[in-house]
């Protein structure tokens, strides 16, 4: 099976300054893309940090994590995978993302940059897939 880690805004264009009403929305839109893409290719196993990310901001908030420590952790989980897809919502990468794309691209780790799974970048993200020789049945 293929596995591809989901990089997303979590705070968005107000990075620190983020409410909670504000990342909750960022996490929502990263979680609906992120079944909207098992919708249309369930064989591809996909890991989306907005899933998991009530326990870790709890954390960064008490300070037993610091976004570092974040970034670092997420940075295994994509060494963990096969390739990247780079959600930007309105073509906005965050620090964070920029973080994961880098480290994607320092480990030869591909990554497929999208806005919305429209049918054009559904047919650009199979062709992406076919690309690096993934496909249903390695499912």
């Amino acid at each position: 099976m293929v596995r591809l880690y989901l990089s997303h805004p979590i705070r968005g264009r107000n990075g620190i300054e983020a409410t909670k009403r504000e990342i909750g929305a960022n996490n929502l839109r990263a979680i609906r893309m992120g079944n909207a893409i098992r919708a249309f290719f369930p064989w591809v196993e996909l890991y989306v940090p907005a899933e998991h990310d009530e326990v870790l901001s709890y954390l960064y908030l008490i300070r037993a994590l610091s976004i570092e420590d974040l970034l670092e952790a997420d940075c295994d989980v994509i060494n963990k995978c096969d390739g990247v897809i780079s959600f930007q919502p309105e073509f906005y990468e965050s620090s964070g993302m920029r973080v994961e794309r880098e480290y994607a691209d320092a480990h030869g780790i591909p990554v497929f940059t999208l806005e919305d799974i429209d049918s054009g970048t559904r047919q650009r993200f199979e062709k992406f897939l076919r690309k690096h020789g993934w496909k249903e049945a390695d499912a």
